[in-house]
């Protein structure tokens, strides 16, 4: 057992995490044994994020990769983006008010949401919120997107460098996602 503090806080950060992909994997229907949590699911991965066990046989229930959203799915989450992000839980959903819904340039097949504010970008960036987005933009759209999240200065938004797509679309103007 752990004695110092390094390892003890350490090994707490472990538990976090293993008890984290349980939640994970229960909520998307992947239940596992208590030897074989997975770990390392990073942010803006395409797929399903789990690493398999290393034993074929064992997961015949494994769940198929997402496919990547493209532009057309881009634009129709920009459209129902308001319908999307009430399935989100009360917190997250409070805090993705603070963003604006773009593209970044270059990447039509991604999201780009963009705040003014630090502590938005931090939160919405933690692994928790961010996969809650994830998911659920995955859920109704039935693919993986791209989200990537941007602090920004005030200068840049008064520019109009990231124009809201979605108050663009609600307005019937065509937005080209290309």
């Amino acid at each position: 057992m752990e004695t110092d503090a390094g390892s003890l806080k350490e090994r707490i950060n472990d538990l976090e995490q293993q008890f984290e992909d349980i939640e994970e994997k229960a909520a998307a229907g992947v239940f596992a044994g208590a030897g074989s949590v997975a770990g390392g699911v990073g942010n803006n991965i395409a797929g399903n994020g789990m690493p398999g066990s290393g034993d074929a046989g064992a997961q015949p229930n494994k769940p198929k990769p997402v496919p990547i959203a493209l532009s057309e799915d881009i634009a129709q989450i920009a459209k129902n983006w308001r319908e999307i992000t009430e399935k989100l839980s009360p917190a997250t959903n409070s805090i993705i008010r603070s963003f604006t819904l773009s593209i970044p340039e270059g990447d039509p097949s991604s999201i780009l949401l963009v705040t003014k504010s630090d502590v938005a970008a931090d939160i919405l960036t933690s692994k928790m919120a961010y996969d809650e987005l994830s998911k659920c933009v995955e859920g109704y759209i039935g693919k993986k997107a791209n989200i990537i999240i941007k602090k920004i200065k005030s200068e840049e938004e008064n520019r109009g460098i990231y124009p809201d797509i979605e108050k663009l679309v609600k307005k019937g103007i065509a937005v080209e996602i290309e």
